[in-house]
């Protein structure tokens, strides 16, 4: 018996197994029944960052959206969002750095907030499977051997959305708040869905590799993150390339609405 809480999620598995076919099965399969109980409660893993760490908190939050209606919880903890009509995904995050040198643009909470601006409590396996039902495919991680392949895979523009503390709604482009090290010049480069690789347990299951690393939207190159750079961006600390544009930044602790629209094959813009 499916519960409630579970419907939501379980809908958009069969949505996106009738649409790949069996490309997908295994990551849907964990995000449908190794993160969450019957009755919708997450499931402690050992090596695992998220909610799990966290404290309780106020009214529930809710994305920074027109019309609420227009878009669909993918997880019982309504963190991450599709539209309606299957344009972007939205998901739930807070700024947690607004200096200092970056690797990443968002870790999962509890895990890489020292050097990334947003933290987030959604689960990085729900944000890839949420690019899936866009109609996107991931591309290829980052590979450094034999020799350096950067990340692959579409295009996906980030928006972040916040209100300040007069309630006034703000909008950005997540390339704003990432400024090369050496010059005043903002992040250039879009993101692409290059999709984490996957773990092999103990017990030869499968693992999505950023639901373990907690690296979602990288700004130096890691094969686990769900989306990266599609440039060579060293993860030495001596040869970072970006860094916090610090002006640009509300407060730490603001709640934001991150928004990820992916750009669509040229055929599948005129459906």
């Amino acid at each position: 018996m499916i519960g409630l809480k579970n419907f939501l999620p379980c809908l958009v598995v069969c949505m996106l197994i009738g649409y790949l076919g069996t490309r997908v099965p295994m990551l849907l399969a964990q995000t449908a029944h190794q993160l969450f109980t019957p009755d919708g409660q997450p499931i402690p893993q050992k090596g695992d960052f998220g909610q799990k760490d966290s404290p309780p908190k106020g009214p529930e939050a809710k994305p920074l959206v027109d019309d609420p209606d227009q878009v669909v919880p993918l997880d019982p903890q309504k963190k991450v969002f599709l539209a309606r009509d299957r344009k972007n995904v939205l998901f739930l995050g807070e700024v947690c750095l607004r200096e200092g040198a970056l690797e990443f643009f968002v870790c999962a909470k509890n895990s890489k907030e020292y050097e990334s601006i947003i933290s987030t409590e959604a689960r990085p396996s729900i944000i890839h499977a949420g690019l899936l039902a866009t109609g996107i495919e991931p591309g290829k991680p980052v590979r450094f051997a034999p020799e350096f392949e950067a990340a692959s895979g579409p295009k996906v523009k980030i928006t972040v959305r916040w209100q300040d503390a007069e309630g006034k709604r703000h909008e950005i482009d997540a390339k704003d708040w990432v400024q090369e090290v050496n010059t005043p010049d903002c992040l250039q480069t879009e993101w692409v869905f290059s999709g984490s690789l996957f773990q092999k347990l103990e017990n030869e299951k499968m693992r999505y590799l950023a639901d373990v690393t907690g690296e979602i939207i990288g700004v130096s190159n890691f094969p686990s993150v769900v989306m990266d750079l599609p440039i060579q961006s060293s993860s030495g600390n001596s040869e970072l390339l970006f860094r916090a544009n610090t002006e640009k930044i509300p407060p730490l602790e603001t709640p934001v609405t991150v928004i990820l629209t992916p750009e669509l094959p040229p055929k599948k813009q005129a459906l």
